[in-house]
């Protein structure tokens, strides 16, 4: 009985064991093949054409059939037989992927993958290999004596993405690889340009890769980039859409609306029109909680700006100046009176009720806020200390607006900014909400500015007492020049005693006072006009350095010789895209030079403008350091000013080329409010989005005007000096 149990069981375990093969057969044989790659499909040349290889990641994988496609009868393009990954797989395979034969051109990119954040919390390849690696993949692809295309490291989309990456990242490496490409007079393809201010509508969501759709994009900008180094033109169906260029004015538009609508003091038990100067830009709100933290702890040396001057509670219409004269601007464009009567609402509203009752001087400049929640001043170090941050160019509309707060604030700086009536000797710093002012920091940038808002309280009101604060400032300065150079020292703080010279602030005065000229006393005029003439003289003795082989403008100088003079760790001329407290690009001071200048008509001068503005026509932005969009709006407004003084379309060219680089940078993810800079990716005023605004909406005009050949002027004063 028990044997035959055994026979039943061991013949059904073998039935089962035989229906299980047989199903698994079955499954086997259902199991349809896996469809090789076409982008791995092998090519056969057409004879006379070019050759052409494409090396790259899943990315470019995905853009080789439709690149191909477009190649057809064009050249012969081969790509890679697998995922090039990163760097360190490129040294392994090169030489076998290059082969043996000749190639007119080679198209490629590693980065994404080095980028690639480990379990083990580190890039697959840390940024200085990738440099080290680059450097010697670019040297083997040289020596085939192929034509070098590089394709820049297309963007990280926000979210959780697997593998971890950051789009902050791929800046960062594409910036080492622009430098190697750069030194090696290597094409750059800038697919991250072309594909950002697209990504929304070709790549995938939360997710590296492009839609099939977002592919073929992209493979006409690669057909392009190739076609150009092959020297053929590029046929209309391989040609990217012109639509995706930015609007200028609409993008200006939706800034200022999203400002007017979404921007304004909705906080605390009073309600007003004031702008808030820091919005978290996916909520349009005044950041709080932890986003509120992540940005307040950002620290000065992560991207130049010092903790104390920033306002991320409330409001600083001196850090919206340019926001104003935008809103002023569209209704003048646009014809369209809401955007000037909101600016109007706005200064109006924060004239009457952010002035201290004390000293009459306001809650804005360098240190004050006005704190939606408080209803007072920002609470803050350093959050009484009254201190321009610009010149306030708007006093002339202020005064009509608001007449008798204007007057009060005037006279508020005399009796409370000036520390020694008698000398005119006076501190940049005063106390807002009690007397307190102080002597022997006395720029001269502060100076004019004083300067300038006494001038316009003389024209409104005629008190004697603006008159005779001009000119005790005037003496002063003018008492204080070297009697060997004519400079003015920069201040007579122990630090540097009087013997430094620091001629952008000089510059910026005799601006103030030429301007100021024109609302005083004839017999005050003519000092002040006078002033400003010897200022001239020594600003263009100076040894700067402009033009494309140049090196910048003299920073810092000595008082008694003019001698150049290195101060800190800063070098001795300004650079094309520094960043930070205390750091004029040479866009900054050309752009001044260029007011003193219609001022002025000083050949000197113009030729500082022109040569500046060359020294951009061959340089982006160093993206390694958060860049920010001010400094954009600096260099649009200096190829403005090149295209106005000498009429050559290549500046205009150059400002249009720098304006949708902007755009990209930091409207790229489509919010209508630019980042704070290309690493942080809030809203604040202090980094001048204002001045990119009021850039792109004057190259609007400009464009405008050479087309139709009009006038299309918006009288925008530049004021970042």
């Amino acid at each position: 009985m028990a044997k035959r149990m055994t026979a039943v069981v061991v013949a059904a375990v073998l039935v089962c064991s035989v229906g299980q093969l047989a199903r698994a057969a079955a499954g086997k044989r259902k199991a349809p093949r896996k469809k090789p790659n076409p982008a791995y499909a092998k090519v056969k040349d057409v004879p006379g054409l070019p050759r052409v290889l494409l090396i790259g990641d899943s990315i470019s994988i995905g853009y080789t059939v439709p690149t191909r496609k477009l190649l057809e009868g064009k050249a012969n393009l081969h790509r890679i037989p697998v995922n090039g990954g990163p760097t360190i797989r490129g040294l392994e395979s090169l030489k076998q992927w290059l082969g043996k034969d000749k190639w007119d051109v080679i198209h490629f990119n590693w980065g994404l993958h080095d980028l690639k954040i480990m379990p083990h919390g580190k890039h697959q390849v840390l940024i200085d290999q990738y440099d080290k690696n680059l450097q010697e993949l670019v040297k083997r692809m040289k020596a085939t004596g192929a034509k070098l295309i590089w394709a820049s490291t297309t963007p990280v989309p926000e979210g959780e993405l697997r593998p971890p990456r950051s789009n902050a990242d791929v800046i960062a490496y594409n910036a080492v690889a622009k430098k190697i490409m750069d030194a090696n007079k290597i094409a750059i393809d800038d697919l991250y340009a072309f594909a950002l201010p697209r990504l929304k509508q070709i790549q995938r969501p939360v997710n590296v890769h492009f839609t099939p759709e977002g592919s073929a994009v992209l493979a006409k900008q690669v057909v392009a980039s190739i076609l150009a180094a092959l020297g053929k033109p590029v046929p209309p169906e391989a040609k990217p859409s012109a639509s995706s260029r930015a609007d200028y004015l609409k993008v200006v538009r939706a800034y200022a609306d999203a400002m007017i609508r979404q921007g304004r003091d909705t906080y605390g038990q009073v309600r007003s029109p004031l702008f808030a100067t820091t919005l978290d830009r996916e909520t349009l709100r005044l950041p709080a909680g932890k986003v509120l933290e992540r940005i307040g702890g950002i620290r000065r040396e992560a991207w130049g700006i010092r903790p104390h001057d920033r306002m991320l509670t409330g409001a600083n219409p001196m850090h919206d100046l340019n926001l104003y004269q935008v809103l002023y601007g569209l209704t003048k464009v646009t014809g369209d009176s809401r955007y000037a009567a909101e600016a109007d609402k706005t200064l109006k509203w924060f004239f009457e009720h952010c002035q201290s009752p004390a000293t009459g001087l306001l809650a804005w400049g360098e240190h004050i806020g006005w704190d939606f929640n408080a209803e007072a001043i920002i609470h803050k170090p350093a959050g009484t200390t009254h201190e321009y941050f610009r010149p306030w160019v708007l006093w002339q509309r202020s005064f009509t607006l608001a007449p008798e707060a204007c007057a009060k604030f005037a006279r508020g700086v005399w009796d409370h900014q000036i520390g020694d009536h008698k000398t005119g000797n006076f501190s940049r710093h005063a106390r807002y909400d009690k007397h307190g002012p102080g002597t022997n920091s006395e720029y001269p940038r502060h100076g004019g500015f004083y300067i300038a808002t006494w001038a316009e309280a003389y024209r409104q009101t005629k008190d004697p007492v603006f008159a005779k604060a001009i000119e005790t400032l005037l003496a002063y300065f003018d008492g204080r020049r070297s009697p060997k150079t004519d400079a003015i020292p920069a201040e007579s703080a122990e630090r540097s005693k009087g013997e430094m010279l620091w001629p952008q602030s000089n510059l910026s005065l005799a601006v103030d006072l030429w301007d100021g000229a024109e609302a005083m006393p004839e017999a005050l005029a003519q000092k002040m006009r006078q002033s400003a003439s010897r200022t001239d003289k020594v600003f263009l003795r100076l040894e700067h350095r402009v033009g494309k082989d140049g090196k910048g403008f003299v920073k810092i100088a000595s008082t008694h010789s003019l001698d150049i003079r290195k101060w800190g760790d800063r070098g001795a001329y300004t650079r094309l895209w520094a960043t930070g407290y205390g750091d004029s690009t040479d866009a900054v001071i050309a752009n001044l030079c260029m007011l003193r200048y219609r001022q002025v008509k000083l050949d000197g001068y113009k030729a500082l403008v022109v040569g500046a503005a060359d020294r951009y026509l061959d340089s982006e932005p160093d993206i390694a350091f958060p860049v920010y969009p001010g400094t954009l709006g600096d260099v649009i407004c200096l190829m403005l000013a090149a295209h106005e003084i000498t009429a050559d379309r290549t500046y205009l060219n150059r400002a249009d080329h720098f304006a949708q680089r902007a755009i990209r940078m930091f409207l790229g993810d489509g919010s209508p409010l630019p980042k704070a800079s290309t690493k942080h990716d809030h809203y604040e005023a202090i980094t001048r989005a204002d001045t990119l605004m009021m850039a792109l909406l004057n190259l609007w005009a400009s464009q405008r005007a050479d087309k139709n050949r009009q006038d299309q002027t918006l009288a925008f004063v530049y004021p970042e000096r």
